[in-house]
């Protein structure tokens, strides 16, 4: 049985460590697995695992998407690569990751799979699949019935000058339309929107939690030496933040205002991933470039009292799992997809967009017990376990497989 994963990255960034892994799964389960992918070329990597991508291209596809509002319909010769490799390989079953990223003409890509009859497992990292241009709903519900005046233009995927949502739109719903071989896989709040969605609320739906690998790398470590490192006295409550200072969906700026307010408070702020200027950062506010190394972002999580998750629409994010893994409990906004990240006891979710609720809910943040480290950590086994997604995984995979059996021998 042959699979191809798809995805924008390979390796890093939350769906490239997920795209890696699935493709490690489908080898562990015999499969003849491949994956392809655009953007950030690595070396080292297997020889089945394939950069089709063009930085060229995908400069372009970044300059002329953004002037015209033309995201996803461009880097054709990287896409007429990838179409190449798939015809070439003729997978059984081909797995989507992120589709957008300036990377592959995805309209061209979701028209080769539809007529090949293979089977497509669409694992949504966001909301993306199923909205005219944007990964993210926020507030807007016109995805339920047509995608037209868009009110985020100026976000991710941007357009400056033309709205053209109504146009993706309906070129979503023409690939969709007679495609009987595709399953829509996504975290539970995904999963509600969709189901509400005019352009695959009638699809297969599959509802699972995201996972990470709670027992090999995140998980609880000693941060002594860190907190030395770092001069940070042992009686300051300590508070972390995983994102970029420059993505406004991270909402980074409203736990920076929130060490403004609380400047005269022994509390110290880390964010990692800060891309901003450090001169405006208080003194309670340490900014680390972003981190790759799982070992050394487990210590950080270890380190934190409470990881601050300041995300306004995000599906389920990866940060809040690998932190309750590393026995650090949760303070996010009640928003999105965040607060399906974690229970009462194990977090806590506020008032979205507002920096002096989350200055105030920062400033009762207790220091963290062993007990519940333990219990964070547990809960995370319990929850986001990778083998709990391996299993899940194995068994949609066998089903199809199965399926594809009967099919070929009618």
């Amino acid at each position: 049985m042959k699979i191809a994963v798809i995805n924008s990255v390979c390796g890093f960034g939350s769906t490239g460590k997920i795209a890696l892994s699935n493709y490690k799964l489908f080898k562990y389960l015999g499969m003849d697995a491949k994956v392809f992918y655009g953007i950030y070329k690595q070396y080292g990597l297997p020889d089945d695992i394939v950069f089709f991508g063009s930085r060229i291209a995908t400069y372009l596809h970044i300059i002329i998407g953004r002037i015209f509002g033309l995201s996803g319909m461009l880097s054709n010769l990287p896409t007429r690569k990838l179409l190449r490799e798939l015809k070439k390989f003729n997978p059984d079953i081909v797995w989507l990751g992120n589709l957008h990223g300036y990377y592959v003409s995805e309209f061209r890509l979701m028209q080769y799979l539809k007529k090949s009859k293979c089977y497509v497992i669409y694992s949504m990292p966001d909301e993306y699949a199923f909205v005219g241009k944007c990964t993210n709903t926020y507030n807007c519900e016109k995805f339920k019935v047509r995608c037209e005046k868009c009110p985020h233009l100026r976000d991710y995927p941007k357009s400056l000058f033309f709205d053209n949502s109504s146009m993706l739109f309906d070129k979503k719903k023409k690939v969709y339309d007679g495609f009987n071989k595709i399953i829509f896989r996504s975290a539970p709040y995904i999963i509600e929107r969709a189901k509400e969605s005019a352009l695959i609320g009638d699809k297969q739906l599959l509802a699972v939690d995201s996972t990470v690998d709670v027992r090999s790398l995140y998980y609880p470590r000693s941060s002594n030496q860190l907190r030395e490192q770092l001069s940070i006295p042992n009686e300051a409550i300590v508070v972390l933040n995983c994102a970029p200072y420059s993505s406004n969906i991270k909402g980074v700026k409203y736990f920076l205002a929130a060490a403004r307010i609380l400047i005269k408070y022994n509390i110290i702020f880390i964010n990692i991933g800060f891309d901003g200027n450090k001169n405006e950062c208080p003194t309670n506010y340490i900014a680390i470039p972003y981190v790759s190394n799982p070992d050394v972002l487990s210590e950080y999580y270890s380190l934190a009292d409470a990881y601050v998750c300041t995300s306004i629409a995000d599906a389920m994010p990866n940060t809040c799992l690998e932190a309750l893994g590393c026995g650090t409990p949760i303070l996010g906004f009640n928003i999105s997809g965040v607060p399906y990240v974690a229970d009462k006891d194990h977090g806590k979710f506020i008032e979205p967009i507002n920096a002096n609720t989350l200055a105030q809910a920062i400033k009762e943040i207790p220091r963290k017990t062993a007990d519940m480290i333990k219990s964070c950590h547990e809960y995370a086994i319990a929850r986001y376990d990778l083998a709990i997604s391996n299993a899940s995984i194995s068994k949609l995979i066998d089903d199809l497989s199965q399926k594809i059996k009967v099919e070929k021998e009618e």
